[in-house]
């Protein structure tokens, strides 16, 4: 903890504790408070303060973790965690000014200084409040901070080799800032210039970025200091210059992330319902179309088979009539619930088409395989055995068409279409609930 004059300029001890606090669960905080609190008393040894100093500085110093660790929410992970709304109120009064007064008003009128230093004895105890509180807040911004980034796996993206030129470009810039500044006697003015460059950071590479360039900067800045004497209020300015712009940008660029990811979810979510059928809850016809329309220029690109079941539910007109409308929709709602619980790939789509008529695309699928899984959509409607009195079988049946074709470069997603319609056709034809189809050469049913 460098000093200047007896003074800490920052006291990281207890922000190092609340990052722990913050990442463990609540059941393990006494043995954590119990192991500081013996970390605390042998450290005060090494001092002259005597038992009653000894008592106050652990009380202190587990009152201000205690108030930090309660006040603050939970750390999962730092996109979560940044996007608490209690975080930023709660870090600045609490874990910044609350907790560091009180430890100040406990030890400042015992000793003047933080860790055993010695001050000027014409300071008063106001004065000594202000230096141990002030040393205190910056220790536990950056601390804390500090451990939850390091700690953080996506922390070390910024070292990967792609990223790397642009990290250690941006670290260099910062940490030369600083130098520059403190070298030229730390006006308040030309502080500003680090925390602007700190601010691009947390831009270009988010907060675990800024909050290491922060770190190494302040070390930076503190080791100049003491290296030549200067005021200890020069690092401590700069790094709560530092920590006010830095966390409330970081905390709100973490919200409009926020915002825009769930707006990018609703809009997904409403292009998804766009793509559906209402009645049915499979895709639509719409979504039938982009998604043959792909799968066919991809196979153009790679020759493979296209596949193409076209399902219709038999009599479905007559059914609609007899047992009247809504029973008509329940019934194709059945169906598609039946089609889409059958075993199928991912990239299968099962899709109404229009009316009773259904289609199942098969990208890479072709000849017995093809017929195979028809005859398994014809049995698993006719297994349910649905009433149709008016149906030969009385009972829900459907007749399905299958085509299988190579796309070329001349020919067209409705040539597969008009194939598997073709198909279906003789289906009907032929006495319904069957399966009809052809694996074809595409060069001969190709639309003009």
């Amino acid at each position: 903890m460098p000093s200047v004059n007896g003074w800490a300029i920052c006291t990281p001890q207890n922000g190092v504790v609340l990052a722990l606090l913050l990442m463990t669960r609540r059941k393990l905080w006494p043995w954590i408070v119990l192991g500081y609190a013996v970390a605390l008393s042998q450290g005060a040894k090494a001092f002259s303060g005597g038992p009653h100093f000894t008592s106050l500085e652990i009380l202190g110093n587990l009152a201000e973790v205690g108030i930090a660790a309660f006040t603050l929410p939970p750390f999962r992970n730092l996109k979560q965690w940044l996007q608490e709304r209690r975080l930023l109120p709660a870090f600045l009064f609490y874990a910044m000014i609350g907790g560091p007064l009180l430890m100040a008003l406990t030890v400042a009128r015992q000793v003047p200084g933080t860790a055993g230093s010695v001050a000027e004895a014409s300071l008063n105890f106001w004065a000594r409040v202000r230096i141990v509180a002030l040393a205190e807040a910056l220790g536990i911004a950056l601390a804390t901070s500090l451990v939850l980034v390091l700690l953080n796996s996506e922390t070390y993206r910024l070292f990967r080799l792609r990223a790397l030129p642009q990290t250690l470009a941006l670290f260099a810039i910062s940490g030369s800032s600083t130098w520059l500044v403190f070298q030229a006697g730390a006006s308040p003015l030309l502080l500003l210039v680090p925390v602007a460059i700190l601010v691009i950071i947390a831009f270009r590479l988010g907060l675990r970025a800024a909050v290491l360039s922060t770190a190494l900067s302040t070390v930076a800045a503190a080791l100049w200091t003491l290296q030549f004497h200067g005021p200890a209020a020069a690092p401590q300015t700069y790094f709560a210059l530092a920590i006010l712009v830095i966390l409330p940008l970081s905390v709100t660029l973490a919200g409009k992330h926020y915002v825009e990811d769930r707006l990018a979810d609703a809009h997904g979510e409403l292009d998804k319902l766009k793509s559906l059928d209402r009645l049915t809850g499979v895709p639509n016809r719409k979504r039938f179309d982009l998604v043959l329309d792909r799968e066919w220029q991809r196979a153009t690109r790679d020759p493979k088979h296209v596949a193409l079941l076209m399902v219709d539910v038999d009599d479905f007109d007559l059914f609609n009539q007899h047992y009247g409308p809504q029973a008509g929709d329940e019934c194709l709602r059945l169906v598609a619930a039946r089609m889409s619980d059958q075993p199928h790939r991912a990239y299968d789509l099962i899709s109404r088409y229009d009316g009773g008529r259904f289609t199942v695309l098969l990208p890479g699928a072709s000849g017995e395989a093809v017929e195979r899984i028809a005859e398994e959509f014809r049995a698993e409607i006719a297994a349910q055995e649905w009433p149709h009195e008016l149906s030969p079988f009385e009972r829900v049946t459907v007749s399905v068409g299958w085509a299988a074709m190579v796309p070329t470069e001349h020919s067209r997603p409705d040539a597969l279409i008009a194939a598997a319609e073709t198909a279906l056709r003789q289906a009907r034809e032929n006495g319904k609930n069957r399966v009809e189809g052809v694996n074809a050469n595409l060069d001969a049913v190709t639309l003009a």
